[in-house]
């Protein structure tokens, strides 16, 4: 017997949030169970050069508000 459905996945364990099923009349689900598993690597993300002006701004404005106090 063919089943073919979707099954949406999330969260670290891989836990079925929902799914959807198309199953021939008479038929039923009395249980389901199955699992993934993905491994792999995380890359590093570069700081956008917005941070590094905004940071350098705000830096330079405590210096004039130092000199000023």
């Amino acid at each position: 017997m063919d089943l073919n459905g979707t099954a949406m996945l999330a969260g670290m364990n891989g836990s079925v949030i929902s799914s959807s099923f198309n199953l021939p009349d008479g038929f039923r689900i009395s249980s389901l169970q199955g699992g993934f598993s993905e491994t792999g690597g995380v890359s590093t993300v570069p700081v956008p050069g917005a941070v590094w002006l905004l940071g350098s701004g705000l830096i330079a404005l405590l210096g004039v508000a130092r000199r000023r106090a």
